[in-house]
This record gives structure tokens, C-alpha cells and sequence, in this order.
């Protein structure tokens, strides 16, 4: 039974408090129909696959779990885990300097492509090398980098345009040939990759310098961290999306009033601790705007939180009001009233 949990959804949803009422009871009454289901990966399959048919926005709460969920159950399997990616996994988390046969193998592997005049692999050969050297310098830096990189990668693979007429979003088609010419994209790699600025030209080089997080995927993350990603998603979705409040010129906005903040605290709390590690879960939601992508695991962005006074390493590109600006820019969603909330957990 699903009592416990249903319980803490339904007061998470409460804590906006201009919800409709329709999706609203729509919500709860879905939850209701599956309650005697016990397994909660199933339970919330469920939930997801009826609320995704009816398009009602509370999909988003549990797609968020179930992403976080399963992440989590993937990283539990991380410490027995007998496949090649996670031996190589814990092999770099160990030293960092196990990386180095990589390298060489790399180096080698430029005499082939070189001997024959295979432009496109030497080219991915040496973004390659300039990634795994970045690596060793600073791990952390570089795992960055490659979330930087591939957050530019899903934006372009996965825009799309707003049809009114039907009501739908269209997919952008791209060429992986075509140059980069996003101002802001180029700008970035300048800033922060300025060793790839001429290997990284067109869309096709993004993609796959943005692949290549694949093979750090889960490296020094743990599930603990997932959890934390959970719930700053979970807060910043009240935040983000649209609920059909209108100022005077009919434009839509969010009414942060109409948000119960120290219901939405114990309601997030309430929701996530069973599933943690540590006997408390406790979030401190005043902190939970001013976050940054940490990196990908399973295709989605693992979110934490800034450091003290804002002095890290890590990038202020990824703070809320930038992140939803440059996910839609050319959409009616690039008013910073209407922003998406699906932005941030592609």
C-alpha cells in the first residue's frame, strides 16, 4: 500500500495554493486508483503513464521521482558492480592518475588516423586527449565543462518551436555539419574551453564532446546527492511553472505568494526521507534557488547547491534566471515570467 506516500504527494501539491482545482482532484483521484499497488517504482509508473495521457502538469512531480529513483538504484549497484564501466569508474575515484593509460592509448591512436588522413577521427582523437588531460588536472572543473557542453548538446537536439494553431511543440531539425554560430555557445567554449576553440566547430564536434560525459558518467556521485538533486527540483518546480496568474497587460506570470514555503519544506522533506540514506532529510529551502548542474547521469541533470558566498569554480551560467533565458530564446516562452520548467531537467 501507497498510503505514506500518497499522503506527501498530495501535500506537496497543496503548497501552490492556485492550483485548479480540476488537476488538482484529477491528481489525488489517480493516485487513489493505483494505492494498492506496493512496489513504488511500479506504483509511480503507473501514476506517471495516466497523468502524462491526461497532459496534466503534475506529471512533472512524478517524472522528477522516477528519474531520481531510478538514478539512485543505479548508483546502489555502483559499489558491487562488476561491469567495465563502473570498474573504471571506481578505478579513477581511487586515483585520478588511472586515467593515464587512456591518454596513451589516445596518443597511440593518433598515428592511425593520422597515417591515413582521417580528419574527422583525428580531430575527435585530440578533443578526446584535451578532455581526459583536463581531467586529471581537475576533475571537478571538467565534469562541468562536459555538463556545460552537454546542456548546449540537449538544447539543440531537443528544441522545438510552439505551433498556436495546434497547440504543440514542433522538433527543430539540425545538421550535425552545420557550423556553431550561438553567439553565447561559442562564447562559453572561448570562456571555459578555450583549448577546443578550434576543434569544436560544428554541432556534429558539440555532440560529441558532450557524449564523452558518458564515460565519467557517475563518477564520484552518490545517491545521497541524487536525493539532494531531487529536491531542489522538486522546490524550483512550483517556481518555474506556469499557473495562469495575469498581470494588467494580460501577460502570464508565477505568484511566488501563492507558494506555502514552510509546507512546501516539510512536505519535501516528508516525501524524500524515506528514501534516504541518513536517518534526517532535511532541505534548507532558502538556499534552493541559487543552484547549478553538477553534471548528467541517465540522460538528466544532477543539480546542487552553491558554495558558501558564491565563491566556487562552478558556473553562474547555470543559475535559474539564465538557465530558463537561454533554454527557450527564440519560443514565447523566453519571458522570464513564463519560464519553462521543463528546462531544467532535460
Amino acid at each position: 500500500m501507497q498510503q505514506e506516500l500518497i499522503k506527501n504527494l498530495i501535500s506537496y501539491s497543496q503548497c501552490y495554493l492556485q492550483v485548479d482545482d480540476i488537476r488538482k482532484n484529477g491528481f489525488i483521484d489517480i493516485l487513489k486508483k493505483h494505492q494498492h499497488i506496493e512496489n513504488t517504482l511500479t506504483f509511480l509508473e503507473k501514476v506517471h503513464t495516466n497523468l502524462h495521457e491526461l497532459h496534466n502538469y503534475y506529471d512533472e512531480i512524478i517524472t522528477i521521482l522516477l528519474d531520481g529513483f531510478y538514478s539512485i538504484i543505479d548508483l546502489e549497484e555502483k559499489q558491487n558492480a562488476t561491469s567495465e564501466h563502473w570498474d573504471r569508474i571506481k578505478r579513477f575515484e581511487k586515483q585520478r592518475k588511472n586515467i593515464v593509460p587512456y591518454i596513451n592509448g589516445l596518443i597511440s591512436s593518433q598515428e592511425i588516423y593520422q597515417s591515413i588522413d582521417d580528419s574527422l577521427m583525428k580531430k575527435r582523437i585530440v578533443i578526446a586527449l584535451k578532455v581526459f588531460e583536463s581531467f586529471l588536472k581537475d576533475d571537478d572543473l571538467m565534469l562541468e565543462n562536459l555538463a556545460l557542453a552537454s546542456y548546449y548538446s540537449k538544447k539543440i537536439r531537443f528544441n522545438q518551436k510552439y505551433d498556436r494553431e495546434n497547440q504543440i511543440f514542433i522538433p527543430i531539425p539540425y545538421n550535425p555539419e552545420d557550423v556553431i554560430n550561438d553567439s553565447l555557445l561559442k562564447k562559453d567554449i572561448e570562456l571555459y574551453m578555450p583549448e577546443l576553440v578550434p576543434f569544436v566547430v560544428n554541432i556534429g564536434d558539440l555532440i560529441y564532446l558532450a557524449s564523452l560525459s558518458n564515460f565519467f558518467e557517475g563518477y564520484r556521485l552518490t545517491p545521497q546527492m541524487i536525493l539532494r538533486s531531487v529536491a531542489i527540483k522538486l522546490y524550483n518546480n512550483l517556481y518555474m511553472v506556469p499557473m495562469y496568474c495575469y498581470d494588467e497587460d494580460g501577460e502570464e506570470y508565477i505568484n511566488h505568494d501563492a507558494i506555502n514555503k514552510s509546507a512546501l519544506k516539510r512536505s519535501i522533506e516528508s516525501l524524500l526521507l524515506p528514501f534516504s540514506q541518513s536517518e534526517k532529510f532535511t532541505v534548507d529551502i532558502k538556499k534552493f534557488q541559487h543552484y547549478y548542474v553538477k553534471t548528467y547521469f541517465r540522460g538528466s541533470s544532477v543539480l546542487a547547491l552553491e558554495g558558501k558566498n558564491n565563491k566556487n569554480k562552478f558556473r553562474n551560467f547555470f543559475n535559474p534566471d539564465e538557465y530558463y533565458k537561454a533554454s527557450y530564446p527564440n519560443s514565447i516562452l523566453r519571458n522570464p515570467k513564463i519560464r519553462s520548467h521543463q528546462s531544467m531537467f532535460i
